[in-house]
C-alpha cells in the first residue's frame, strides 16, 4: 500500500493520495464515473451491474493525509439507504505539480537547504508526476517547462545562483498560467522561498 507524500517547507503544497471505492446501485454523486466490470477479476459478476466510481481523498482537520484506510473505514449512502461498497483500492495518483524557487540575493545563505529539501521532495517522484519549475528574483523565469525527469530539475536547482529582489507574486501568478496545462488531476504548486515579496509588479488582493 503507497503512503502519502508529504513535505513541509516554506510555502504551499498539495499532495495526496487517493482512495477508490467502486459502489453497486443507484448511486449517482457529483459528476460520477460509470464503468462496465470486465469479463474477470474483482469487478466481475453474474449480473454485470455497472459500477460508480468514486474517487476518496481523506485529510486530517489540518490537512493532512490519512492513509492505511480500509473499506471497512466508509459507509456509503444514497438518500439514507446503505449502498454496497463492491471494490475499494488506494491509488497513488499521479500529480502535476509546479515548484516555485526563490533565488533571491535574500537566498544566500539558504540555497544549499533549499536545494536539499527539493532533492528529497523529488526523491518520491512516480513515473507518471511532472513538474515545472519557476526560479524567481527580480522576475519569475519559466526555467524548466513541464517534465518528467526529476534529474533535470535537481541539476536545475544545483545551477541556481542568488541575486535580486524577490519577485513572488509575480511567479505564483505565472504559475497559475502554467498550471492550466497540466496532464494529471491532481494539481498543486509548491513553493520555497524564505518569505516576502519585494518587487513583484502585482499586487495582493485587499
Amino acid at each position: 500500500m503507497s503512503k502519502p507524500r508529504i513535505i513541509g517547507w516554506t510555502g504551499a503544497l498539495l499532495l495526496a493520495t487517493s482512495g477508490l471505492m467502486l459502489a453497486q446501485g443507484p448511486l449517482t454523486p457529483r459528476a460520477p464515473k460509470t464503468i462496465e466490470p470486465p469479463a474477470t477479476g474483482p469487478l466481475h459478476g453474474p449480473s454485470r451491474c455497472p459500477l460508480v466510481l468514486i474517487p476518496v481523498h481523506v485529510t486530517t482537520a489540518g490537512g493532512t493525509s490519512v492513509p492505511d484506510l480500509t473499506k471497512e473505514s466508509f459507509r456509503l449512502f444514497d438518500d439514507d439507504v446503505v449502498q454496497k461498497i463492491t471494490y475499494f483500492a488506494e491509488d497513488d495518483a499521479p500529480v502535476s505539480v509546479g515548484l516555485l524557487f526563490d533565488t533571491s540575493a535574500s537566498m544566500q545563505h539558504k540555497m544549499r537547504r533549499a536545494s536539499d529539501a527539493a532533492a528529497s521532495f523529488l526523491q518520491t517522484a512516480n513515473a507518471e508526476d511532472e513538474f515545472f519549475l519557476i526560479e524567481f528574483n527580480d522576475r519569475p523565469k519559466l526555467t524548466v517547462p513541464f517534465t518528467n525527469d526529476s534529474e533535470r530539475l535537481y541539476r536545475r536547482f544545483l545551477r541556481a545562483g542568488p541575486f535580486g529582489r524577490t519577485s513572488l507574486l509575480d511567479a505564483i501568478h505565472l504559475a497559475s498560467l502554467q498550471i492550466k496545462n497540466a496532464h494529471n488531476t491532481h494539481k498543486a504548486i509548491l513553493i520555497i522561498s524564505d518569505g516576502g515579496d519585494n518587487h513583484s509588479r502585482l499586487t495582493s488582493p485587499k
